[in-house]
């Protein structure tokens, strides 16, 4: 009888065991899920910038070149 009560114990705090590692890891997965999901976020807007700021040189550029031209006549 003893060894039985014993053996369930180990039983319920092997269980137990479980069962907190697999809580703790779907809460880091949570986490890790919000935490990809922002950084999508901020690169789509870094994207959206680094587009505007090649555009910008594209123009100064040209505003160069222009400037050279005049230089050189």
């Amino acid at each position: 009888m003893k060894k039985e009560i014993n053996g369930t114990w180990k039983l319920i705090i092997a269980l137990a065991g479980i069962l907190i590692t697999v809580g703790a890891l779907c809460a880091t997965i949570r986490s890790n899920e919000k935490r990809v999901e922002e950084v999508e976020k901020k690169a789509g807007e870094n994207e959206k910038d680094i587009r505007e700021l090649k555009t910008d040189v594209k123009y100064i550029r040209t505003g160069i070149d222009e400037i050279k031209r005049e230089v050189k006549k």
